[in-house]
């Protein structure tokens, strides 16, 4: 499916509540506000979206502390990290610039 948007995080607008707000998985706005916040402080891009998991990807090196914070606020955001555990999550992000979400 292709959105008429100019960046990844628009696409929780135009998805409203058909996206997110079951069992603890965020709600459609939380994580448009999420995303928008990532791609614009760490360059982590929406990249790909399922009813049950998000992708995001930066263009860019993160660093261990800007991994660090992104896994800590996963764990507000009651994800399941997809790439391990929270230790292997930060050097998975900090070394492929890559965090794979998924609420069950």
């Amino acid at each position: 499916m292709n959105f008429d948007v100019t960046h990844a995080y628009e696409i929780f607008s135009c998805l409203g509540r058909y996206w997110g707000d079951f069992n603890s998985c965020p709600d459609s706005e939380t994580m448009g506000r999420v995303a928008k916040r990532w791609e614009e402080k760490y360059g982590l891009k929406l990249v790909e979206l399922s009813h049950d998991t998000l992708t995001f990807q930066s263009d860019r090196r993160i660093s261990k502390k800007e991994a660090v914070e992104i896994t800590e606020e996963t764990v507000e955001l009651c994800a399941e990290i997809v790439n391990g555990k929270e230790n292997q999550q930060i050097e998975t992000i900090s070394r492929t610039g890559r965090i794979t979400l998924w609420w069950d």
